[in-house]
């Protein structure tokens, strides 16, 4: 009797080198199949997290009167809030969702690393410890990496998702090293089924790179 081949499918977080501590790396999304036949994501997929739109709150305490613009989310922006601390009356210290420290925002300056955003000075300044959250929603669910949307994310485990069925699932999502052979592609970027694929993926590893996902 001739034995079936059987083929190991990707193992949960193997493509993972190392993560922050704590659940800073994790996040979470959906993604919905609008097909007809069930669809397999296999660990290590790079994905595209959908975003809402962001909304900008000032603190209930805060002292300072300036005015805030609207915000918006860059291409390598991830989903959760943004802690705008003031550390003087002209300085933001700003605290990405997964808890990296990113530049400090000037006010009167326009601001644009993740997320966009001015501060204006008002009739009262703004004192220390004055506060804004910019929340940026995970709205419209996670689709994987094609080259039309940034690369944000790489699902943490294999997932199936039936028909018409949306799913929750586990991503990484910042403050991580990840092997990049072990991540996979969407069909359309792998580079076994389009030669000029290798720059998308190129461009993709330098999305992650930015949110703090080091392939090695």
């Amino acid at each position: 009797m001739t034995s079936p081949i059987l083929y190991e499918g990707r193992h949960t977080g193997g493509f993972l080198i190392s993560e922050a501590n704590g659940h800073r790396s994790r996040g979470t999304s959906t993604i919905t199949n609008s097909g007809g036949t069930a669809v397999r994501y296999q660990a290590g997929t790079v994905m595209s997290l959908g975003l809402g739109t962001p909304t900008a709150t000032k603190g209930a305490d805060d002292v300072g009167n300036g005015t805030i613009g609207t915000p918006t989310a860059l291409v390598n922006a991830m989903p959760g809030d943004y802690l705008l601390e003031a550390t003087s009356s002209t300085v933001f210290e700003v605290t990405a969702p997964n808890g990296d420290i990113l530049p400090n925002l000037t006010v009167g300056t326009a601001y644009a690393n993740q997320i966009g955003i001015s501060i204006s000075a008002g009739g009262t300044a703004w004192a220390v410890g004055d506060t804004i959250v910019v929340n940026v929603p995970a709205a419209v669910g996670a689709s994987t990496y094609t080259g039309a949307a940034p690369a944000n994310a790489v699902l943490w485990d294999e997932v199936w998702v039936d028909p018409g069925a949306t799913v929750q699932i586990a991503l990484i999502i910042g403050s991580a090293e990840v092997t990049i052979a072990h991540l996979v592609w969407d069909p359309a970027v792998a580079a076994s089924v389009d030669p000029g694929s290798a720059a998308l993926q190129t461009i993709a590893l330098s999305e992650l790179a930015a949110l703090g996902i080091i392939g090695r």
